[in-house]
């Protein structure tokens, strides 16, 4: 595998944006939420939750991104999710 650059992944967040997919979830989730939040990347999303007082576990393949995570998220877990368990 390849390195993967997350500053590709990481953007400003507007709850305010008009015709934003991130607004609209944000609009979706309200706030005070326990909220899993699947390829966190660099935890754009993330910040803004918790900021929201929303309980974020973070869920990111990148193993060095996850951990990064756990300084932003309420629990960062470093998992593929494309490879079955059992």
């Amino acid at each position: 595998m390849g390195v993967v650059c997350l500053v590709v992944y990481d953007a400003l967040v507007d709850p305010n944006a008009p015709n934003s997919s991130r607004a609209l979830v944000l609009k979706m989730i309200g706030w005070n939420k326990h909220v899993l939040e699947l390829g966190a990347a660099s935890g754009h999303m993330t910040r803004v939750l918790e900021g929201r007082s929303c309980r974020v576990t973070a869920l990111e393949h990148d193993p060095e991104a996850a951990q990064d995570l756990k300084e932003t998220a309420s629990e960062a877990v470093a998992a593929d999710l494309n490879i079955p368990i059992g």
